[in-house]
């Protein structure tokens, strides 16, 4: 689902805005598994860390061949 949704905005927005968010989103994920009180918020903050992990990955190898 976020590879879909990060490919669709990384030909809309471009790759670089779209990996900045990506990182932003995986930041997020990782701040909410760091805290989390319960196994629920655990795994919520690992499905968002995936989705923003994805975001980068669909648009990392495009970002790399626009600076090359």
């Amino acid at each position: 689902m976020g590879a879909i949704l990060g490919g669709y905005l990384g030909g809309k927005y471009g790759p670089k805005l779209t990996v900045t968010v990506s990182c932003l989103v995986a930041g997020a994920g990782w701040i909410l598994m760091a805290v989390s009180p319960n196994l629920t918020l655990l795994i919520t903050g690992r499905i968002i860390c995936g989705i923003g992990q994805a975001f980068g990955t669909a648009n990392n190898s495009m970002l790399v061949a626009q600076y090359r």
